[in-house]
C-alpha cells in the first residue's frame, strides 16, 4: 500500500486516492492486518528507539525495577511473566516493556540511558501524525466525514495513546518454560489502531477469520497496521480486530546461538471520554467510553479484576 506519505511529494490525486481507500477497506476488512510503505516515518529515527530501548533492557533488573509501571497509570517498564495478555494462560508473558504515554509525568530513565526521552518522543510524535492520516483515510473508505475518526483523537486530550518497546530477551540453553508459556498470549488490541515496527528476527503471528494462525514475516521499509477492538466496535465489525501472539518456536530453544527480539508498537486510542457506539446507527454493540473500555482490558492483561484503582493519563 502507498501514498500516505504527502509531505514531500504533494497530495494525491483522485485516482490515487480511490485506489488507497479501496486497498486500506479491504484489508480492514478481510485480515484486519496490512502492510504500510511510504508512510513517511524515519526508520533511522525507529532504530534509535530501538538502541535506547536496549541499552536500558540490559539493565540490572534491580535499576530497571525503579522505573517500574505501578497500579493507576501505565508508563514505564513491564518486567518479564508480568503480563499475561491471553488471560486464559496462567503463566506470564515471557517479554519486557517500556510504555511510553506523554500525558503521564513520570520518570524517564536519562540518568541511565541519555536522550532516552528525545529519542522517544521524537518517534511518538511522528507516529501520531501518521495515525491520523490513516485514520482519515479509513473513515473515507467507509463514505464517512474525512474526520469521523480524527475528531475523538484530538493530540492535546487525555487519551490513552501509548507507545511500547518491546525486549524478548534470548532463552538460556537450559530454559524450560513453564506449561502452556508463551513469548505474547494471544490477543486483540484494545484501541482504534495500533502501528508496529518490527526487526527482521520476525516471530509474530496473525490469525485468519477460521482462527488459523500464520506468520506475519517482517518486510524491509514497512510498517503492520492493525484494528483493535474499540474501531471493530465503531464500525459495527466492518472492520475487524485480529487476534495475534508470539510463541517460543521449539527450534529456538534447541539454537545455541540466541537471538533477541524487539518490536515497537504505537497503539492509537480516542480521548477518555469518546463515547464509542456503532457509527451505522446500530446495537451491535452497547455504548463505551473508550476509557472504560482500557480500564477493562487493563485489568485483564495485569490480573488486577478485585482492585478498583484506575489507570490515569493525567
Amino acid at each position: 500500500i502507498y501514498g500516505l506519505q504527502n509531505d514531500e511529494s504533494g497530495p494525491l490525486n483522485d485516482g490515487q486516492m480511490h485506489d488507497l481507500t479501496s486497498a486500506v477497506y479491504r484489508a480492514c476488512t478481510e485480515v484486519g492486518f496490512l502492510y504500510l510503505k511510504n508512510h513517511g516515518i524515519d526508520l533511522q529515527q525507529v532504530e534509535k528507539v530501538r538502541s535506547v530501548s536496549k541499552a536500558f533492557f540490559l539493565l540490572p533488573e534491580e535499576t530497571k525495577k525503579r522505573y517500574a509501571r505501578v497500579d493507576g497509570n501505565n508508563f514505564g517498564y513491564i518486567a518479564k511473566e508480568v503480563e499475561r495478555l491471553n488471560p486464559e494462560r496462567e503463566a506470564g508473558d515471557l517479554k519486557e516493556a517500556f510504555n511510553i504515554s506523554p500525558n503521564i509525568a513520570k520518570k524517564w530513565p536519562e540518568e541511565e540511558i541519555p536522550g532516552f526521552k528525545d529519542e522517544a518522543m521524537t518517534l511518538f510524535n511522528q507516529c501520531n501524525k501518521l495515525s491520523m492520516r490513516i485514520l482519515e483515510v479509513m473513515a473515507i473508505g467507509l463514505k464517512l466525514d474525512r474526520d469521523a475518526f480524527t475528531k475523538y483523537h484530538t493530540p492535546n486530550n487525555i487519551c490513552g495513546t501509548t507507545m511500547r518497546s518491546l525486549y524478548y530477551n534470548p532463552l538460556p540453553e537450559d530454559f524450560i518454560p513453564k506449561a502452556d508459556q508463551v513469548r505474547c498470549g494471544e490477543h486483540s488490541d484494545y484501541g482504534s489502531i495500533t502501528l508496529l515496527f518490527q526487526d527482521d528476527v520476525g516471530g509474530l503471528e496473525v490469525a485468519d477469520r477460521s482462527g488459523r494462525y500464520m506468520a506475519a514475516t517482517p518486510i524491509d521499509g514497512t510498517i503492520v497496521v492493525n484494528i483493535g477492538d474499540l474501531m471493530q466496535r465503531w464500525t459495527s465489525d466492518t472492520f475487524i480486530s485480529t487476534k495475534h501472539r508470539v510463541l517460543i518456536p521449539k527450534e529456538e530453544l534447541h539454537k545455541k546461538e540466541k537471538m533477541a527480539r524487539q518490536s515497537i508498537a504505537f497503539f492509537v486510542h480516542p480521548e477518555e471520554d469518546a463515547m464509542i457506539s456503532c457509527i451505522d446507527g446500530s446495537e451491535k454493540y452497547e455504548q463505551i467510553t473508550a476509557g472504560d473500555y482500557l480500564q477493562m482490558r487493563f485489568k485483564d492483561s495485569y490480573g488486577d479484576k478485585n482492585k478498583k484503582s484506575r489507570v490515569t493519563w493525567k
